[in-house]
């Protein structure tokens, strides 16, 4: 894996130095990290992946616990597994449970790690481990992942049935408790249910705009506009396939870049953040993974192996400050920078969490 490795924004002197200086003062949150654990990347000149989020200037990664398929009992071993890497990371990570926890990582050059589902299936059918998880630290999920679940359909489903029953119900009680409500990998009809039921700001974690690139993960216009109405926001994500203009050319940020400027266009600055959704890397499992996952969904990946699977100048972790350098190219304010790389969404937990 390559380290930094500057995209040419044809920037300044002084914009290299502002956005360097912008950079180290941003809370920066990544709304969809990945998972170092259950598909850990390769080290990077002896740094494992919580010293190349520290590198790089990372506050916060939203962490997958578990499989998407996962029940509750497998979701519980995963958030346990994370408990057992905060005992032995020598001080260098934090569980995620307030605002104030994401501050407290800022000031203290340590990683936050935030608790987060891909899917709802760990409540399985009982409404009440909704709450277990949340006091064992889950602070965001998502309500399906790509299949029909008991909550709803997801994207890859012929047939959309909507929301169901114990999806409104369990909407409803992550509101009431403070979880973040995500609706990537959510079926077009269950997401709109899903917000216009949701009474806190709801996000789509690591979606682009389905307007400039046609993939079933991207939003529509009327999901863009309705998740921006609850106060929420949409975290852009380097996939390639989301962001190609051409089916089988690997985009680089200037694409992503234009789904950046067409989302602002559409709902404004405010409701705009990044999720990368970096998982694994250049390395035997992620092949095995990658295989498997082909079996089931030939053409999974769009046809970009491991090392295109990212656009350039985003592939991984040492990409983020390609990304302040790009939103300096643009002409940003200084507020308007820091509140994409983070604070969009420290506001989107504030109203979703509680204050603290």
């Amino acid at each position: 894996m390559q380290t930094y490795v500057p995209f040419d924004f044809g920037l300044s002197e002084s914009q290299e130095q502002r956005a360097a200086s912008l950079h180290e003062a941003a809370v920066i949150i990544d709304g969809l990290g990945g998972s170092m654990l259950r598909r850990p990347s390769p080290e990077v000149n002896g740094l494992d992946r919580i010293g190349q989020y520290l590198t790089n200037g990372v506050t916060v990664t939203n962490e997958t616990m578990a499989a998407p398929a996962a029940d509750a009992r497998s979701a519980m071993h995963a958030l346990f597994d994370y408990h057992c890497l905060t005992q032995v990371d020598e001080g260098r990570t934090l569980a995620i449970r307030t605002t104030d926890d994401i501050l407290r990582c800022k000031r203290e050059g340590r990683l936050g790690i935030l608790t987060g589902f891909q899917g709802a299936n760990p409540f399985e059918d009982d409404l009440s481990l909704v709450y277990v998880f949340h006091e064992l630290g889950l602070r965001i999920t998502n309500l399906v992942y790509n299949k029909r679940n008991l909550l709803g359909s997801g994207i890859s489903e012929a047939v959309d049935e909507g929301l169901t029953a114990y999806g409104h119900q369990v909407v409803h009680e992550l509101n009431r408790l403070g979880i973040t409500l995500d609706l990537s990998h959510t079926a077009l009809g269950t997401s709109l249910d899903a917000l216009k039921a949701t009474r806190a700001p709801a996000v789509f974690s690591h979606s682009n705009a389905k307007r400039l690139t046609e993939h079933s993960r991207n939003l529509t216009d009327e999901q863009i506009r309705a998740a921006a109405a609850t106060g929420g926001l949409i975290g852009l994500c380097p996939h390639s396939m989301f962001n190609e203009k051409t089916k089988g050319v690997r985009p680089t940020l200037n694409e992503f870049f234009e789904h950046f400027d067409y989302m602002v266009d559409l709902v404004g600055i405010d409701h705009v953040a990044i999720g990368t959704d970096l998982f694994g890397g250049q390395n035997l499992s992620e092949t095995v993974y990658r295989f498997k996952l082909g079996l089931g969904k030939p053409g999974s990946w769009g046809g970009y192996g491991i090392e295109e699977k990212y656009v350039i100048g985003f592939d991984n972790v040492y990409g983020w400050l390609n990304i302040t350098r790009g939103l300096v190219s643009k002409g940003l304010s200084d507020e308007d920078v820091l509140k994409v790389l983070g604070d969009n969404w420290l506001r989107v937990f504030r109203d979703t969490w509680g204050a603290s």
